[in-house]
Formats: C-alpha cells, sequence, structure tokens
C-alpha cells in the first residue's frame, strides 16, 4: 500500500529541524522510494510558495479562506497522486500550519486517497504546555510584532492559541486511531529527527543528520524586542506584523548578543500561573494522554518547572529610549525596498549601549 504521510505540527515541536532534514535528505530519500516533494510537484501555477517545509500547496487546498484565488481541486488533487510514480511507495508532505485545514477538506483528501489506495497518516507532535506556551511567546514577540507580556500571554494561549486537542479531535472524525501518530515532544526533543525518520519507516542513521533549526530566542532579545514592539505600536496606533519593521531590528538586536555567552530562558511557573493553566487545560491534557499519549503523556510543567515566576529581564530607562529612538528610525526608513546596509550600520550602533539588562 502506497503511504502519504502528512506531518502537521504542531509548531515549536522541531518541526524547523525536521524539514530542513527532510530537505537535505531529498535525493536519498528519493532513492529509497520515499519522496519529498519540492514546491513545483504540489503547486499550481502561481501559487504563492511558503518557507516552512513543502506544505504550502497543500494549505492552499485545505485552508481555502487562506488560497490567493481560485484552486482547480481536482487537478491539484491528481498532482498529489502524481507524486507515486516509479518505485516510490511513501509521500512526506510537512508544513505546521497544514493543523488548520477544514475538516471537509481533509475529508476530501480522505476520500481521494482511499479511491487512488494511498493510506493516509498523521504525524502529530504536542509538547508540556508551560514550555511550548513560552516557545510561542518567543516567536510571536521576536517575529511577529506581539506586545503581550508573558501573563498576558498565558490566556490568550489557554483561549486561542493551545490547539492540541482541536486538531487531534478534527483528525480522529475521519481517521481511524492507527492512522494518526501522535509524540510528545518534551520527552524525545533530543532524538525528534531519529523518531521522525522511523515513523515514516527509515533508518535515520542512513542519512545526513540535521541540526536545530529557529531556536528560541534568549530572553535579552525577547525583552528588547517587545519593547520595540510597544514603541512601533504607539506610532502606528497598533502592533505591526510587518517582516520589514520587525525582521531588520530583530537581526541587529541578534548582532549585539551574538558574540556574548549564551543565555536561555528557564522556564518556572509560579503558583497561580500554575493554577490558572491547569484550570483551563488540565482536562484537555488528561483527554489527549489517555487517547493518545498513556506512555508518555504531557504535562502542564515538570515539577522543577513551578515555584517561581519566569524571569523576564527588564530594560533600564536609557535601553528604553534607545529602543525607541531605533523604532523611530526605522519607521522613518521603512519606504526604502531591498538591502538597507546604511539602516544597519546605523542600529548597530545605537544598540551598542544596550549591553547589560537590569531588574
Amino acid at each position: 500500500m502506497r503511504q502519504l504521510f502528512l506531518h502537521v505540527g504542531t509548531g515549536k515541536t522541531g518541526t524547523s529541524a525536521i524539514q530542513d532534514c527532510l530537505e537535505k535528505n531529498q535525493a536519498a530519500l528519493y532513492s529509497r522510494g520515499v519522496k519529498y516533494p519540492s514546491h513545483s510537484d504540489l503547486a499550481a501555477p502561481g501559487a504563492d510558495i511558503v518557507s516552512s517545509g513543502n506544505g504550502g500547496p497543500l494549505r492552499h487546498f485545505l485552508v481555502p479562506e487562506w488560497r490567493n484565488g481560485k484552486l482547480d481541486e481536482e487537478r491539484f488533487l491528481q498532482k498529489l497522486a502524481n507524486n507515486f510514480s516509479g518505485k516510490t511507495h511513501s509521500v512526506v508532505i510537512s508544513n505546521e500550519t497544514l493543523e488548520y485545514g477544514s475538516a471537509e477538506k481533509f475529508i476530501q483528501l480522505t476520500k481521494f486517497c482511499e479511491q487512488a489506495e494511498i493510506e493516509l497518516k498523521v504525524i502529530y507532535f504536542a509538547r508540556d504546555i508551560a514550555a511550548h506556551a513560552l516557545s510561542a511567546w518567543s516567536q510571536i514577540t521576536c517575529h511577529h510584532g506581539s506586545i503581550l507580556s508573558w501573563e498576558d500571554f498565558l490566556v490568550e494561549y489557554s483561549v486561542r492559541i493551545n490547539m492540541f486537542e482541536k486538531s487531534l479531535n478534527k483528525f480522529s472524525s475521519f481517521l481511524p486511531p492507527e492512522a494518526i501518530v501522535v509524540q510528545n515532544y518534551s520527552s524525545i526533543s533530543s532524538k525528534v529527527l531519529e523518531i521522525f525518520f522511523s515513523i515514516i519507516g527509515e533508518d535515520y542513521n542512513q542519512y545526513e543528520p540535521g541540526h536545530q533549526i529557529n531556536p528560541s530566542s534568549r530572553p535579552e532579545i525577547v525583552t528588547m524586542m517587545l519593547k520595540y514592539n510597544r514603541s512601533i505600536a504607539a506610532m502606528l496606533g497598533g502592533p505591526s506584523d510587518r517582516p520589514g519593521l520587525n525582521g531588520v531590528f530583530f537581526s541587529a538586536a541578534h548582532r549585539q548578543f551574538v558574540s556574548e555567552p549564551l543565555s536561555k530562558f528557564t522556564m518556572s511557573l509560579d503558583s497561580v500561573e500554575y493554577a490558572f493553566l491547569q484550570n483551563k487545560l488540565q482536562p484537555s491534557l488528561d483527554r489527549i494522554n489517555s487517547t493518545y499519549l498513556s506512555d508518555d503523556p504531557i504535562k502542564i510543567a515538570a515539577a522543577e518547572e513551578i515555584g517561581a515566576s519566569l524571569r523576564v529581564p527588564k530594560l533600564d530607562q536609557s535601553s528604553q529610549q534607545t529602543i525607541w529612538s531605533a523604532a523611530e528610525f526605522i519607521v522613518s526608513e521603512s519606504h526604502i525596498s531591498g538591502p538597507k546596509p546604511h539602516l544597519a550600520s546605523q542600529l548597530d550602533e545605537m544598540l551598542q549601549c544596550i549591553r547589560f539588562l537590569t531588574d
């Protein structure tokens, strides 16, 4: 039986590392009958291409409201099936946004696979709640212009961002249990590539090894980005998710700390935060664990992560003023397209004074 593996997320569970490793070993996998298609093997003409894995074209099928223009669905599905040619017995598609696909479109895909005698399998990685929330907060702060504090983000996370049960319930509505592979990333993070390859039937040791991609930013950078995002929001009348505004400052902030000893967030929840997350999400975790992860359950937080508030560095007044000046400068120069070497050098000069963050 031919197999179609859909690696659908969730985000912040090693997805970038998995996708990078699959891309790096694309030719070797293909020689063994496993195809990791390029975008051209899936996309309709004119479809936009996303950088997160090879699942952008499939996302257009599964999430109609995200499409750019019309999609010939019948033609797309046939193009997907055409990847099973020659000795190819397995096709792997990976993109963390696939979990947002509608149940209706997933059912349509499932029926097509049944008719084409293709076995569909979904691969999903979950993670301990506190660690996943921290990683997600770092991501939206550093790369998406968020102005939420850690405390405010936890509320948003518990209500809207955590998709574990919602996604798994959706998959179980059209797939049998054996077609849904769920793993606890918190307990396997150091060997996530090895386990992923075993799921698709391959021995990871036979391939070029991968490495960590897109790690969470260090606390100093997250602190700087949060203050910067709030400065931009104050100038523009609301948060900005414009890459041209966010990326330039993030790169400059990162350069300021690249030569210093690496620091990282140590996950910690105080008793109030832990009780809040437990009240909001523990029933959901219990249902997930009993169905999918009884041997390796995900938790709200590990025992050693409970007891004190997350330590988020604070900026002194001088550093705050420097960041405000940098934000003003970026906004004033944001009309310039293409490389901005003069902007980068002036930003570096501005941010050189931010070497220490004080409580």
